[in-house]
């Protein structure tokens, strides 16, 4: 099943969020950075990602990942 164009583009900018925050960690100070919440952002953008791969490549995404692009993009 194919995400509409408005859960694309939500998904999307999602992405570019995490990307932001990801970024924003980076251009601190070790001894500034918190030490927790990359993680999360990690996995969470890992995830959107191929998503959003495996919808433009036509492929299916498991039902996992449908119910949770439902629950967060709907």
């Amino acid at each position: 099943m194919a995400f509409e164009t408005k859960t694309k583009l939500q998904i999307e900018k999602r992405v570019s969020e995490l990307k932001t925050i990801q970024s924003d960690y980076f251009k601190k100070k070790k001894s500034e950075r918190p030490s927790e919440g990359l993680d999360e952002a990690r996995k969470e953008l890992k995830r959107l990602k191929t998503i959003l791969a495996n919808s433009y490549r036509g492929r299916e995404n498991s039902q996992e990942d449908m119910d949770y692009v439902s629950s967060n993009f709907a």
